[in-house]
Parts: C-alpha cells; structure tokens; sequence
C-alpha cells in the first residue's frame, strides 16, 4: 500500500490533513505514530508516551499526533483511527505532562509541538528529532533503550545498543578528524599571512597555498557534525554565501588562486592587481580575521564534543 508523504513539520499540519488519516490502518510506521489522550488531570498523555520518544530519538525521529486512539476489530486488528483529542483550555496540563515525559528520556530529546484545533477540542502534534551525537538515548524509569521497529517502540536488543555505542565511537574520530584538520588549516594560513605580508610588486617572492585536501575529507566526513550545530554553510549560485566549512574553503580556494596567479606572474600591472587582493590576507586583515575566529569556533566546537562525550 502506498502510504500518503507526511508533513514533516508540526506547524504544516491541520485538520484536514489529520482527518484524511484515520481511515487508513497501516499509517503509522517507523517514523509516524497516534498515541491516545484523555482528560484526566493527572495523566492526559499515554504513561509509557516516553518509551516512544526515546524509540524515535534512537532511530530516524519522527512524528507522534497526541489525541488520536485507535479503533480495532474483535481479533484485535487496527482497522482505523478515532478523535479523543483534548479538552479546551487543558493546553497547559497536557503540555507539562509531554514535557516531563521527554524529560524521562537520557538525554532529553529535541522536539517541537503544535495544536491543531477543533472546535473545542485540540489535538498535539510532536516532532521529535534524532540527533546523531546524544545517541544512544535510554529511559530514566528502568535505563532502558528503546528503537522503533515498524509501528512499534521495543526495547533494543544488545547488538543494537552496542551498535549505536559504535555509531557514537565512529563520530568521535570523525570530529577529530576534523578537529585536526581545521588547526592545520589555520596554521598553514597563518604563515602563509606573513609571507603576504612581506611580498611586494618589485620581488617575486613565492607565497605557499593552502592546502586544503585533508579539511575537504574532514569536512565529507563530519558532515553531520557541521549540519547540527549549523556550520555547514554554502555557497550562493550569486556568489553569496553564509557561514560555514562549505562558505570557508570556497573562499581559501579563492586564497589558493589568487596565489597561483601572483606566484606565476611577471607583469607588474597584474601583479599590483593581485596584491591588493592578496592584502586582505595579511595578519589583521579583514578576511583573515574572519577566516580565524571561524576557524576557532570550529577547533572549539569540536574540541568540546570530544571531551563530552570522552
């Protein structure tokens, strides 16, 4: 059965979309799940609501609409899906029950939350993110990990749980890798600066290039790194960039050419065309005042990974 795409954003959902759900058995899957809800004061929310958080977090997120019980034959088997929702005005007790519910799981997972409304009911949609770094995540009640398998939070078995511990082990040498490779950038930049600094239109003093090929696999590598405490950055098709690894070897590549140009360059009008390009690298210079306060968010960064999770 071909299963509908699911908004993955919690505020592009609404009624409408929730109600073209509940007649189709199969929709919840590895990454999508009801969880019934009542109006109890106490519990509003399913008491083991967490187990499916800490499920998610393990393995690719996903969504949990709150509010939607399910509706089965006399075998037992899910035919469907039927609205309890909440009550108007409870807004505040259901979002502190799914609040120390997350906070039930080690470490508390991301998440993002929306109400869709119904006349006097509401209903919560949950985003709940897995973030590669705080893997593996256990609960707090019985320090117990959970995955999701099908439409189902179960606990995970012992080759699962070393793996994510293996996951964890990979990640660590990647951001070191990193970590490595973003110092030896700096320093080769750095010394190149000073030999930018001494260089003049009347001398053909050569200046050294960057290299940049262990930061590009650093870089490759530690991808997920980069994205999740967004410093991956990019390049514009205009030429724009924002901030990041991609935005920064994009511009030492442009170090790099300018680079090449002078070292093979005689003429004296190109190369005082050059130089004043090349000024910019100097100690103290614009770009490269810019290019090493990045270059040290990135070092710390990692460095502070390392040692968390060390």
């Amino acid at each position: 059965m071909n299963l509908p795409k699911l908004p993955e954003k919690p505020s592009d959902w609404n009624i409408e979309i929730l109600n073209s759900l509940l007649d189709i058995p199969g929709i919840e899957r590895d990454n999508f799940e009801f969880k019934a809800g009542s109006n109890k004061e106490k519990n509003p929310v399913p008491s083991d609501i967490y187990k499916d958080f800490c499920a998610m977090a393990n393995t690719n997120g996903g969504i949990i609409i709150v509010g939607i019980d399910q509706t089965k034959d006399e075998k037992g088997n899910v035919i469907g899906y039927k609205k309890t929702g909440f009550e108007k005005g409870k807004e505040d007790i259901v979002g502190l029950a799914i609040s120390h519910a997350i906070n039930n799981v080690e470490p508390a997972p991301l998440y993002d939350s929306y109400i869709i409304r119904e006349d006097d009911k509401f209903y919560v949609v949950l985003s709940i993110a897995s973030t590669e770094l705080k893997k593996p995540y256990f609960t707090r009640n019985g320090c117990q990990c959970f995955v999701r398998i099908g439409s189902s939070s179960e606990p995970a078995s012992r080759s699962t749980i070393i793996n994510l511990f293996s996951n964890l082990n990979q990640r660590k040498a990647e951001v070191e890798k990193l970590r490595v490779a973003i110092k030896l950038v700096r320093e080769s930049l750095l010394h190149t600066a000073n030999e930018i600094k001494i260089i003049d239109i009347r001398n053909h003093v050569k200046v050294p290039a960057i290299d940049l090929v262990f930061l590009r696999d650093a870089a490759i590598s530690a991808e997920w790194f980069l994205m999740e405490n967004k410093i991956f950055g990019e390049v514009g098709e205009r030429g724009g960039y924002t901030e990041g690894i991609t935005s920064t070897i994009y511009k030492l590549d442009r170090l790099n050419t300018y680079i090449q140009a002078w070292n093979l360059e005689y003429a004296e009008n190109t190369r005082r065309m050059l130089l004043s390009d090349l000024r910019e690298w100097i100690p103290g210079g614009t770009s490269m005042r810019t290019m090493i306060e990045f270059t040290d968010k990135v070092a710390r960064l990692s460095t502070d990974f390392i040692a968390r999770y060390s």
